[in-house]
C-alpha cells in the first residue's frame, strides 16, 4: 500500500516538474529518491501508530499487538 501512495503523490509532483520544464533525467532522479522516501516514512509511522496502540493498553509482551487492527478485532474494540 505504501508504494502505491507513493506512487499517486509522485505522479503529481512529476507533472508539476515537467510544467516547469525540468529535465527529463532529472525528474527521474528526483523520483527515485521521493518515492523511496515516501515509503521509508510511512513504515515509521506504521511502527509509531503501532507503539502508541500498545502504550494504550500496555502490552506486556513484544509480539501482542504487532498489528494494531488485529489487536482492535481480537479486543472487541
Amino acid at each position: 500500500m505504501p508504494n502505491e501512495i507513493a506512487e499517486a503523490h509522485w505522479n503529481y509532483i512529476k507533472d508539476l516538474l515537467l510544467n516547469h520544464k525540468i529535465a527529463k533525467d532529472k525528474i527521474n532522479l528526483v523520483g527515485f529518491h521521493y518515492k523511496t522516501a515516501f515509503v521509508h516514512g510511512y513504515k515509521h509511522g506504521q511502527e509509531e501508530l503501532i507503539e502508541m496502540y500498545k502504550n494504550k493498553h500496555r502490552c506486556t509482551d513484544n509480539n501482542c499487538c504487532t498489528d494494531p487492527y488485529e489487536w482492535e478485532i481480537k479486543n472487541g474494540k
